[in-house]
């Protein structure tokens, strides 16, 4: 998977407003500004604007009110939207066991470029090689959505939780869930509007060219290890996030 910067200006927009509004940099109850005002302050048409609030509206971020205007609702629920709730809920675990796994592939893979920016690897680590796994999932539970996930898994945190290399995938993706439920974590993501074409749409059930996130998720045993311990890039049919949080 790769971050493609052909994405529709109306869906960039959709995308910071629901950061910004979700994060609390537009709080709740504020009176969002006029299509004319915010087209101004992006400097984009009115007809983008339009469009980044309807899908905000579609998804409860936002209330027109007649005659008062557009808000955002005080009694929006940013869980339903928060990646970070669900992943680390006591949901977590069910909802993995009870998910159709496909494992598309499994391999050990020396520290490109890539991984090594995400687990902050530098040469006072001692990881060669790295597991990575690319799997798609279909929760059918509460959660109720397609993802594509590529994850890396260091040596030293299989070691930690005696996996062995030759662990079947799909167990070490349930483990991870457990130590995910056990353990207090700082959790850091990254966020880019992607557009979903070819084989990635075919394999989450969308039509070609649907705008959806790209996620990139690290996360680190608090207080214990120098360098990340697992890190993912998801693609789903969910339009919801994570942001950067601790869990006890």
């Amino acid at each position: 998977m790769a971050v493609d910067q052909n994405i529709p200006l109306f869906f960039r927009l959709y995308s910071k407003l629901k950061h910004d509004i979700i994060t609390g940099v537009i709080p709740k109850g504020t009176k969002i500004n006029s299509i004319e005002e915010l087209a101004r302050e992006h400097g984009v048409s009115q007809t983008s604007i339009r469009k980044s609030l309807e899908l905000l509206e579609r998804e409860g971020l936002l209330n027109r009110k007649q005659g008062w205007g557009t808000i955002v609702p005080e009694n929006v629920d940013f869980r339903l939207f928060d990646l970070g709730v669900i992943i680390t809920s006591k949901d977590t675990l069910p909802e993995v066991e009870n998910a159709l796994t496909d494992i598309i592939s499994a391999e050990w893979i020396p520290p490109n470029p890539r991984v090594t920016q995400l687990l902050k690897l530098d040469k006072s680590s001692s990881e060669e090689h790295i597991y990575k796994i690319y799997v798609r999932f279909v929760f059918r539970k509460k959660l109720d959505f397609k993802a594509l996930v590529t994850y890396y898994f260091t040596q030293h945190w299989m070691r930690r939780i005696s996996l062995e290399k030759n662990t079947p995938p799909r167990d070490i993706i349930v483990n991870l869930a457990k130590w995910m439920e056990s353990t207090p974590l700082k959790i850091t993501e990254s966020l880019f509007p992607y557009l979903c074409t070819g084989e990635d749409a075919e394999l989450l059930g969308l039509p070609d060219g649907t705008p959806v996130f790209y996620q990139t998720v690290v996360l680190k045993e608090r207080k214990k290890n120098q360098f990340p311990d697992v890190c993912w890039e998801m693609v789903s049919s969910a339009n919801i996030f994570v942001r950067e949080l601790e869990i006890s």
